[in-house]
């Protein structure tokens, strides 16, 4: 009866496993995809002079990301932030595609904890004022746009 068990759990994370590639094969972030997915970020509609794009401020610098893309908060509570019901601090942020094709599509700025010595492998990289700017994405438009946004962080 054990290894009946142990059989059908086995069974039961193989084939999740199997789903996981499958579901990351059939997301696949090619150029293709990506310009015939996100009308708003084609290659041509990503503009490479950042005066056409948007400004966000944070911890002390001017960051500046393509129209059309998302830009989410990092925001930290602390106990006591949270059970007073107060706002918390922003760490950090992201910025990403609107529609993201794969949930690497996006670059990181620091997060709570997140220094430039403690960053795992990830496809891009850059420290500015050690704050780590991340991705992990495969796509060419995130990539071209992971260069400019980082060449054109600028002290306020």
């Amino acid at each position: 009866m054990l290894l009946i068990i142990l059989a059908a759990v086995l069974l039961g994370f193989l084939g999740m496993v199997l789903f996981n590639k499958i579901t990351a094969i059939s997301h696949n972030t090619s150029i293709d995809n990506y310009i015939a997915k996100s009308p708003g970020t084609r290659i041509g509609e990503v503009p490479d002079d950042v005066a056409l794009w948007q400004n966000y401020s944070w911890n002390g610098e001017l960051f500046r990301y393509p129209p059309g893309w998302k830009l989410s908060e990092d925001i930290y509570k602390t106990p006591l932030e949270e059970s007073n019901g107060d706002e918390g601090s922003v760490v950090g942020f992201a910025i990403s595609p609107v529609p993201r094709t794969s949930g690497n599509d996006l670059i990181i700025v620091g997060g709570k904890d997140a220094t430039c010595g403690n960053v795992e492998s990830v496809k891009l990289f850059k420290c500015i004022d050690h704050t780590p700017i991340t991705s992990n994405s495969t796509d060419p438009v995130v990539a071209k746009v992971f260069t400019i946004f980082t060449d054109s962080i600028k002290k306020q």
